[in-house]
Parts: C-alpha cells; structure tokens; sequence
C-alpha cells in the first residue's frame, strides 16, 4: 500500500523542463516555442535559463528582462529551482543544470572517455519524440521547433490546436504565449507610429548570411540578390519605403547608396564587423537585446518581408505576416562573392584591385578578390599553383582561454572566416607553425589576419615574421613584420613573396610580447607539369 501512495505522488509531482538558451534570438524563441507547445501537452512547468551572458551580464536571467509568459515559472536564479534530489534527463546534466550548455559540455565532453568529442552535442541534447518520460526534469537545447516530433501525439494536442497546421500553431504560441515587456512592446509602437504612415518593405540582411565567406558557402546569397526583389515590389508600390533591418554599418551604407532615404533604428553596430550578439566590444547587452527585438517585431509590422530565407531572426516575424508577402532571396545557382568591403559604389560595383606594394619588405598587402572556389577548401588559387599547407599538420606555441582542441590545424583547413581559427596566450614571442610533410620549392604566402586592416585586434600582428625550415634547427627569416594587414573582411591579406625559397616547415612567430591569432594561411607552390602521354605502340608477339 505505501507504495502505491508513494509511486501515486511521484505520477501528481511538479514536473519541469529547464530550457536553456542558446545563440541568438530567432533561434531562442524558436526553442522557446517548441517548449511551450511540449509544455501545453505535457503539464510541464517550464523553467528559462538564458544566464549564459549574451543578452545580458553573465549570470543574470535575460528572458524575464526581455518576455513575459503563462508557461514559465520567472526567477533569476534557475537552478534554484531545481532540487539535488530529483530525477534529470539527458542524464549527462544530473548535478549540473546550473551550468549553460557550453559548460556543461566542456565539462564533461574533455573529462569522460565514454563522450565522443568529434560530437558531444548528442549526449547532451533529447529528442523529445516521448511525452511520457517519468523524469522530474526535461533539460532542453533546441534551436528551432521541430515539428516533426510532435506528428505521433496529434491526440494528446490541446483541444484549441488539434485543427490547426503547423504555421497556426506556432502563430497562437507566439501571440499568446510569449509576451514582449511592456516597455518594448511601447518603443516598436512608437516607431512604428511615427514612420510606418506608407507601405514598408521590411528587409533584413544579417552580417553572417552575407559578409562571411562559411555562410556564404551554405546559403549562397549575397547582397545583390536583395535588390531586383525589392525593386520589383517598388515597381509595383511606388511610394513604398524600405525598413532595413541589419546588424552592420557597411550594410546600411550600400543600401543607402542604392534607394537613398531607408528606414531604419539606431542601435549598437560592431566596429570590428563581428555579429552583434556575440560581439566582446558591447557594453550593455541588455540593450542590445532590447534593440534586436525592436527591429525582429517592427519587421513583423512591414507589409513585405525581404529576406534569405534561412535566418532565423526573420523566422519569428514571417509566420506573423501574410505569407503571400514574405520573399526570400535564396537562389539556387552558384556565384562568385563580390568585394562588398572594397567596392567604392554599389551602382558600378567598383573596387580596388591593384595591391600596395612595399619596398622595404618582401610582402604586399593585397585586395584579395573572393571567389567561390577560396571558399570550398580548393587546394589552388591559379590553375599553376597549389596550396600545399592544406589540411597539414599544424601547432601552435601555447593556447589561451579561447582556444579549442586541434585549433593550429583549423588555420590550414580552407576556410577563410574573417575570425580567428587559434590563439595563442599573452607571451613573449608567440609562434604558429605547419608541417608540410616534405620540402617544396615556394613561390607565396597570403595570411589571412583575424579581423580588418587597421583594426586593434589585426594589429596584434604588425610584427609578424615568417621563418622557413628544412629540419627545424635552422630557421631562414623571409619575412620582418611592420605591415598593418587584414584578411576576408577587407580583402587585404598579406602576401609574402617566397619565390626560390625551399622548405618543409613554416613558421608565423611575432617579435614581441602579445596574443598571436590569424585566421587562414595558405602557402603555394607551382603545381607540377603534366607530362604528355604518348601512345604505346601496339606490336604483335613474335612467335618463338
């Protein structure tokens, strides 16, 4: 009998999930939404942890900042809520739910064998496919609302959301289960009061989806392809407005440039083109949260939507619009990137082309013109050149609180991202080196700084040395550092002449105390030539 009470009580607990947050906004309430559609289905309580430091002071809980809602349980300190003595699943977070996800990770992913570290993340991430786990606690990380693991418990839907599709779904949960705070809900109204008296052409364009060449590669947009969308609509709204929407100043100037007067908020920008969410120079991240919202509700409020088609900041307002009005621009046919740092005008999309020489150094700082061959790791840049550091093994001095496992190899892996792929700690003299397995006869080097030319993070690497190595006894220095240089953003990377050079090892070492961190290097050598066959001569055996 006790334990028909006892297993009774446990079935009628409170039972929670405990969402963590993860990136940005479109992606967080995205998850926020399949949670509170889990919850409505489930009884859960839903508990919010977004005290991972992006959108506010690490340790502070941004949602309650931000949003209000019927499902979730307010608190600023999460993990108070949560007893040592109850039951969590993925069991990987028993006794660590206070940690965010990249802790708790880090954690166990490099102190537990059993943790494959090529992918950690399943271990710590549930299909929710179940409604009937017995858990106390439901650790959730989701980036979008999968609504595929809703389609086997149609029966167990809420009596209001049985009839309705998957865009009417999320459209009700969004309106009445996540609620902005009043006094952002009052700065959108105000705005959109003032300047929203036409028909407006809300346009959102992300630094990520369009500037860096890794995103490039995957949704193959680029800024262009906005325009003969949004002109086509003027065409037919000719005294629309555009509200623009993005989170880089360069951005704002081609479109400037192109339609003149735009619309658009102020808010935080990055001065070292990095996106605004993740940027280390914003002072008040409450603010800049604040600020994002604004702009992903007010593009709600447009009549058109211009977008990629693949962020998921303009998710949210999409589903909130008529669908006939939200146009992506995602094209499916490839190209080639174009200067957007270099190009003086967005009507002739000129740019600059001839590199700067110096005479004192055997190194050029060059407009380094991005094709889309650069950026799907091809091992040549000219059909007589190969890269021969490609995916060769590399090492680095020492590592920083920043680093990741393997990181020196990411610096030869093909991909240019304007970030840095290592970091070295603070120390006198840091180097970065690469094994190129045998000796080459080199022609170049391009080196791809983190960041822009002129900028305090790329300046790290003014005193930048390049030193060649046949055995790594003897070190001949090529290259004495004294050249501001930038990489991808800006298209001015720095090319080191190595022509009549041999060496096996190549080694990038600064000539004083500072952090070394670079994002690509690349080292070519002539490819060989190929021989020309000639046909063999068939002859018939003689007969013996």
């Amino acid at each position: 009998m006790q334990n028909i009470t006892d297993n009774e009580s446990k079935k009628n607990a409170i039972k929670y999930i405990y969402l963590k947050g993860i990136s940005g906004f479109g992606n967080r309430i995205r998850s926020f939404l399949e949670v509170a559609f889990y919850s409505l289905i489930t009884n859960r309580i839903i508990i919010v942890d977004w005290t991972d430091g992006v959108y506010a002071p690490k340790g502070i809980n941004a949602f309650d900042l931000f949003f209000d809602s019927p499902l979730v349980k307010p608190t600023s300190d999460p993990s108070s809520l949560i007893e040592n003595e109850l039951s969590v699943i993925p069991h990987s977070w028993q006794g660590g739910v206070g940690c965010n996800w990249r802790e708790r990770i880090d954690f166990i992913a490099w102190r537990h064998d059993d943790v494959k570290r090529d992918d950690p993340y399943s271990y710590f991430i549930m299909e929710p496919s179940r409604i009937d786990y017995i858990e106390d606690v439901l650790v959730w990380i989701s980036w979008t609302f999968r609504w595929w693991i809703f389609q086997n418990h149609r029966n167990s839907f809420p009596l209001e959301f049985k009839k309705l599709s998957m865009l009417e779904i999320k459209r009700k949960l969004m309106q009445e289960y996540i609620c902005l705070k009043p006094h952002i809900e009052k700065k959108i109204n105000l705005f959109q009061n003032i300047n929203f008296e036409k028909v407006t052409i809300g346009v959102h364009v992300r630094y990520t989806d369009n500037l860096l060449p890794k995103f490039f590669a995957k949704r193959n947009v680029i800024i262009d392809d906005y325009f003969p969308k949004i002109d086509s609509i003027l065409e037919k709204n000719q005294n629309a407005q555009i509200f623009l929407c993005t989170d880089n100043k360069l951005i704002l100037n081609v479109f400037q440039e192109k339609y003149g007067s735009i619309l658009s908020t102020e808010k935080f920008y990055p001065d070292d083109n990095t996106a605004i969410h993740s940027s280390k120079h914003c002072i008040d991240k409450i603010l800049m949260g604040e600020e994002a919202l604004v702009d992903m509700f007010l593009l709600s409020r447009c009549q058109y939507l211009v977008h990629t088609g693949s962020s998921s900041f303009t998710d949210i307002p999409s589903f909130l619009m008529n669908q006939e009005n939200v146009i992506s621009v995602k094209v499916a046919q490839p190209k080639s990137i174009p200067n957007f740092l270099n190009r003086a005008s967005i009507a002739t999309g000129t740019r600059t082309s001839k590199p700067v020489t110096y005479a004192d150094n055997s190194a050029q700082v060059h407009p380094h013109t991005l094709l889309k061959d650069d950026i799907h790791m091809t091992t040549t840049t000219k059909a007589s050149l190969i890269n021969v550091a490609l995916n060769k093994p590399a090492t680095q001095s020492s590592v920083s609180r920043w680093s990741k496992p393997d990181e020196a190899a990411s610096a030869v892996n093909g991909i240019k991202s304007g970030e840095q792929s290592f970091h070295t700690e603070l120390e006198a003299n840091p180097w970065w080196q690469v094994d190129l397995g045998k000796s080459y006869a080199l022609t170049s080097l391009s080196i791809f700084n983190r960041g822009q030319k002129g900028s305090p993070i790329a300046d790290r690497a003014k005193s930048l040395t390049v030193l060649l190595s046949g055995d790594q006894t003897e070190w001949e220095k090529i290259y004495s550092g004294g050249l501001s240089f930038g990489g991808v953003l800006d298209s001015t990377p720095l090319i080191v002449n190595a022509q009549g050079k041999i060496a096996r090892y190549v080694r990038l070492q600064l000539e004083e105390k500072n952090y070394l961190h670079l994002d690509e290097v690349e080292i070519y050598t002539e490819a060989p030539k190929t021989p020309v066959s000639s046909k063999k001569k068939s002859s018939k055996s003689s007969k013996r």
